[in-house]
């Protein structure tokens, strides 16, 4: 299994995919388990289990413009074939899909598997140059990303 340093958002509609620079620090998949348990009268446990919970936390490094793109191959739920860099209007942009199905998106995590993810959370920036904006302008944002079935 190949691992990147870049995962990749495709727009659920397929019509365009961004690779963003993940921050190694920053990379932190999570599973959650959904149940709840008690003791029964008897005293025995009760166990009701839920769906499973995926979630994926980046720190990303972006850029206030970033421009090229590079070929994939597609996958199961990523249908690219070409992925453009995204900047920080980019990122924003996907964040700020709210309507469905729009706000759902498909995803390819840094060690190549596809999933549907949905934001969650905040989206708060850490500018790391003294320009806001343009193509010299960089920053970390750190992201949650919830997994769908569907």
């Amino acid at each position: 299994m190949a691992y990147f340093n870049y995962f990749v958002l495709q727009t659920n509609d397929e019509a365009i995919a961004y690779a963003f620079k993940v921050i190694v620090k920053g990379y932190k998949p999570k599973r959650k388990k959904n149940q709840r348990v008690q003791y029964t009268n008897t005293g025995s446990l009760d166990v009701q289990s839920g769906p499973n919970e995926r979630a994926w936390q980046y720190t990303t490094k972006v850029s206030g413009d970033a421009s090229g793109s590079f070929a994939v191959t597609p996958g199961p739920i990523m249908t690219a074939s070409t992925v453009y860099w995204g900047d920080f209007d980019h990122l924003a942009m996907l964040f700020d899909k709210d309507t469905p199905p729009d706000n759902k998106l498909r995803f390819r995590d840094v060690d190549g598997t596809d999933h549907y993810v949905f934001f969650d959370g905040e989206m708060v920036t850490t500018l790391l140059t003294s320009i806001p904006s343009g193509e010299n302008a960089y920053m970390e944002v750190p992201i949650i990303l919830r997994g769908s079935v569907t």
